[in-house]
Parts: structure tokens; C-alpha cells; sequence
């Protein structure tokens, strides 16, 4: 029996149109690549790359000694009696330098060391949260194009189906009610077409975004349900204690106690010594002078200094504790958000989609035996469709949870992620 036109594949002048417009196309992007681009070229990174190279400045700052002073005093001027004039006057030229106790010198190092420790440590975190998100976005855009794919099929499906249902009622074989269910099925598949392009269109420029691009790359290339394997709920957790995200906390503890140091070290008095030239305008005669100062302390300005400090290290510290229990909590619930969304993927690929596929060999066979019609095979056709559109649903939920629990765990995946999205071919 002749197979009916309407299950025939798409035709040679259709997938020649395909294969010559795939040839023209930009050459395909890789997750990798968008990673490099984001790197190189995210405003975000660079801004913070900035910060880190402004804080690096402050360190040989710290290191520098004070500058000596040069003095010049002249008495016995413009007074009245012997003073008259400048006869009797003495002008002394001399210098001075303050010297100071070494812990401050060290005391600002470390701080400006810490300071430093900061900025790396919120350019690390800003870094990393990107690298999750360009995964989170790359994976969304793969998964809008294996949807377009599928409203192709679809379209193609509901073609096929117009086409022979037009062909029946002609032969006046079937009733025009058929026809206009056909059109409208029709219609519909053309405006998912249309949704999902422009969906697929958002979610390339998204990506684009994040290195300032534009959506001038070919096809994304990649098996969105290729995902690498679980790791076990401990190896996430034991992440968190060096994690980017909760780095900071480290970091800003050690600028507080590095602060702490140096205002212990501003407690010590720093001496200044004076030492120059005197010369006595009436005998033109010459004379050395020098000194030394010390500072006086009837009160401690640091005291007050040293109790906020210590209060600001308390802060942080509960403030890394309470970040360490909801980093703790967010990732047990995206693991085993994970380990759901796997199970699921799983029966639909190996229970439901089989079925789906049985089902529909079933049905074709039996619309070339003439006993079911287009709208029955239409029917199967449309759940294999929907099989298969869940299952993409499940890799986006997959992938987005994969990023979340990059961005909260630290856990360097990216080479992970780099095998497994870009193994064999695009699409669902």
C-alpha cells in the first residue's frame, strides 16, 4: 500500500533550502566561547577589574616613611632698640623627620594588603556568579532552539495534514468542517513558530549581553541533555567554605584585623627629630640647634577606634554564619531539586518517549490499513511533540539549577559543563 502524502518526510528542495542556508550561516558557538567572551569583554568584570588594580596602588603607598620637613625661622627682627633692623637677627634653616614605630608601618601594609584580599575576592565572586550565568543563559538559548525545532515539526505536521484534508474534501471524501479544524491547526503551529522565534531571538541577545556583543553567531552548538554526573550533596557543601560568594567574609574579616593593628600601632608615640643651622646676623657667626619632640598623651583617641573594630569583626562574623546556614540550605533544596529533575528526564526518555515512538509506528501502520485517519495519527503525532517539548522543559530546569548551584557552591565545574553541553550535535 502507498504511504500516505501526508506522513511522507519534508522534501529534497526544502532540506536543500536547509543545507544552504546552514552553509551561509556564522560558524556555530560554543559554550567555551562565550565564556571567553565574557571574560575579555563583560563591563561588570571590568569594572571590578579596575577596583582590584586601584586597591593594588594603595600597598607601596603603605610602605612609604613620612617626608622630612625643612624649617626656617628668623627672630630678632624689626623690633626697637639694638633690635632695630635686621642687625641683630638669627636665621635658622633646619630639618626635621618624624619617626615612626615600625608596627605602623606594617600596620598600614596589611591593611592595604587586605584592602587588596577585598577587591580580589569580590572580583573572584563577580567572575565566577558570570560564568554560572553565561552557562544559565547559553543553556536557555540552546533550549529555545530545540523548541523552534519542534514548532517546525509541528508546522510541517499541520502542512502535511491541511494538505491531505484539502485533498479529501475535493474528492468530496470528507466534509468541510474537516478542512477549517485543519486550518486552524494550521494557524496555530504558524503562531508557535513565531512565538518561539522571537523567544529564541531574546535569549540570544541575553547572551549577547554579557560580553556587550550582539547576536551576530551562528547556531549553538551542543546536546542541552547532556549533563555531567551528580556529584554527591557532601561535595557541595564541603565547597562552601571556599566558595567566591562567601569569600568576602574571610576577606573582610582579615581587613578588620588588620585594622585592629594598626590603630594598636597608633598608640606608640612617634618621636621627631630636628636638627639644622643658626646663624647670628650681628657676629656673622654660625651655631648648630636640634631637638626632639614627643607627643603627650592625656587621653586615648584609639580606645573608641579599637571597641567599633572589634564590634565590626563580631558583625562579620555572624554575618558569615547566618550566610554559611542559607548557602547550606539553598543547596541541599537545589540538590535535590536536581536529583528530581534527573529522575524525571530520565522516565521520559526511557519510558514515556519509547512509548510515545511505539505508539506512533502503531498508528501509521494502522492509517495505511486504512483504519485510522489523519486526525488519530495528527494526535499521536502532537504527544510525541509534547513528550519531547517536556523534556527540553527539564533540561532548562536542569541546566538553571546546575548554574544556581555553581554560583552558591564555588565547585569548579565549568570544564564539566564544557564536555557535557558541547557533546554530539544541537538538537533535542
Amino acid at each position: 500500500m502507498v504511504f500516505p502524502n501526508f506522513l511522507r518526510p519534508v522534501s529534497g528542495a526544502f532540506l536543500l533550502c536547509a543545507v544552504t542556508i546552514a552553509q551561509a550561516a556564522p560558524p556555530p558557538l560554543s559554550l567555551a566561547e562565550a565564556l571567553r567572551r565574557v571574560e575579555a569583554h563583560n563591563p561588570q568584570l571590568a569594572a571590578r577589574a579596575a577596583l582590584r588594580e586601584a586597591a593594588g596602588t594603595r600597598l607601596p603607598a603603605a610602605r612609604l616613611k613620612p617626608n622630612p620637613e625643612l624649617k626656617v625661622a628668623v627672630e630678632d627682627v624689626l623690633g626697637s632698640g639694638d633690635y632695630r633692623a635686621v642687625d641683630s637677627s638669627q636665621l635658622t634653616v633646619s630639618l626635621a623627620q618624624l619617626i615612626e614605630p615600625r608596627a605602623r608601618v606594617e600596620g598600614r601594609v596589611a591593611v592595604a594588603q587586605a584592602g587588596i584580599g577585598i577587591e580580589a575576592a569580590a572580583l573572584d565572586a563577580e567572575r565566577w556568579a558570570l560564568l554560572a550565568e553565561t552557562h544559565r543563559r547559553y543553556a536557555v538559548a540552546l533550549v529555545r532552539a530545540g523548541r523552534l525545532a519542534l514548532a517546525g515539526e509541528a508546522l510541517a505536521n499541520a502542512q502535511r495534514l491541511h494538505a491531505a484534508t484539502d485533498a479529501r474534501v475535493r474528492a468530496a471524501a470528507a466534509p468541510l468542517a474537516e478542512r477549517e479544524r485543519a486550518f486552524a491547526v494550521l494557524a496555530r503551529a504558524e503562531l508557535d513558530v513565531e512565538d518561539q522565534e522571537h523567544e529564541l531571538a531574546a535569549a540570544r541577545v541575553s547572551l549577547a549581553a554579557l560580553w556587550q556583543g550582539e547576536d551576530d553567531f551562528g547556531a549553538l552548538a551542543g546536546d542541552v541533555f547532556a549533563l555531567p554526573p551528580m556529584r554527591p550533596l557532601a561535595d557541595w557543601q564541603a565547597a562552601l567554605s571556599a566558595s567566591p560568594a562567601l569569600r568576602r567574609f574571610t576577606a573582610e574579616r582579615a581587613l578588620i584585623r588588620a585594622e585592629q593593628r594598626l590603630l594598636a600601632a597608633e598608640r606608640q608615640r612617634s618621636w621627631q627629630l630636628e636638627a639644622g643651622l643658626r646663624h647670628y646676623g650681628r657676629g656673622q657667626d654660625f651655631g648648630l640647634v636640634g631637638g626632639v619632640s614627643l607627643p603627650l598623651r592625656r587621653s586615648d583617641p584609639q580606645m573608641p577606634r579599637l571597641a567599633e573594630a572589634e564590634a565590626r569583626l563580631r558583625a562579620a562574623e555572624s554575618g558569615e554564619a547566618a550566610a554559611v546556614a542559607e548557602a547550606r540550605a539553598e543547596l541541599f533544596s537545589l540538590y535535590q531539586e536536581m536529583n528530581h529533575g534527573q529522575l524525571h528526564l530520565k522516565r521520559l526518555r526511557e519510558e514515556v518517549l519509547p512509548a510515545n515512538e511505539r505508539a506512533l509506528t502503531a498508528t501509521e501502520a494502522a492509517v495505511q490499513r486504512g483504519r485510522y485517519g489523519v486526525w488519530e495519527w495528527l494526535q499521536v503525532r502532537n504527544d510525541w511533540l509534547a513528550t519531547k517539548k517536556e523534556m527540553l522543559d527539564d533540561a532548562e530546569l536542569l541546566h538553571t539549577t546546575l548554574a544556581a548551584l555553581e554560583r552558591v557552591s564555588g565547585l569548579a565545574l565549568i570544564d564539566g559543563i564544557e564536555h557535557s553541553i558541547e557533546s554530539n550535535g544541537a538538537a533535542p
